[in-house]
């Protein structure tokens, strides 16, 4: 299923791309931190967690002429995502029992651009996921029972600080919520405690200008 959804995906930016005014292509870096912002259970308490490493991913930006700002943006990304729980008591809360979560997937996300303005919607697909005390102790997890697709709807910015005839650097704003939760939702059993993160970050994108390039 996966290798249908990308060769599709990748069939469309090669359309795009030939008759497109304006294509730039390129990396970006996010640097994330994330909270749940789904329902808490009773005594519990989520708290905001950084990601560490940055999310990577290959950025296709098309430009529907040279003389608008608007535009589709295709992103292919290594996602990650993040939060802590613990107890809701100060008192009681320790690094032995404030727990990390981090989901990880392969995320291909669309989106509209104006004028340094994006709005979009990301699929991921389940890669890893960590599951670990603040203290370092691991616990059994596995990617079985995580949701495929993720889904989550995005907003952010993508604001060019310095271009010139062969490509440009962009800085990134990004704001997520899922609204799927990471766990899989089975008939029958309890979904009021899945977890939904909220995300945000900042980074840099840089974009070949592959148009001009083509020249």
């Amino acid at each position: 299923m996966r290798k249908y959804v990308v060769l599709a995906l990748m069939a469309t930016c090669l359309v795009a791309g030939a008759s497109a005014q304006k294509v730039f292509l390129g990396p970006t870096l996010l640097f994330k931190a994330g909270v749940n912002g789904g329902n808490i259970p009773e005594g519990q308490k989520t708290a905001m967690n950084f990601n560490g490493a940055p999310d990577i991913s290959a950025n296709l930006l098309w430009l529907f002429n040279k003389d608008a700002n608007i535009g589709l943006i295709a992103d292919l990304a290594y996602n990650t995502v993040s939060y802590r729980m613990r107890p809701e008591s100060e008192a009681l809360a320790t690094d032995d029992n404030t727990i990390i979560i981090k989901p990880s997937y392969f995320t291909i996300a669309p989106s509209i651009y104006f004028s340094g303005f994006t709005l979009g919607v990301g699929f991921g697909f389940p890669t890893a996921i960590s599951v670990a005390t603040v203290s370092g102790a691991s616990m059994s997890s596995n990617t079985d029972n995580m949701q495929s697709p993720a889904i989550d709807v995005r907003v952010g910015g993508m604001i060019p600080v310095l271009e010139h005839s062969t490509g440009r650097l962009s800085a990134l704003i990004h704001f997520a919520y899922s609204l799927t939760g990471i766990n899989k939702s089975i008939t029958g059993v309890d979904d009021t405690y899945n977890p939904k993160v909220i995300s945000g970050g900042l980074g840099l994108a840089y974009h070949f200008n592959l148009t001009k390039m083509m020249e």
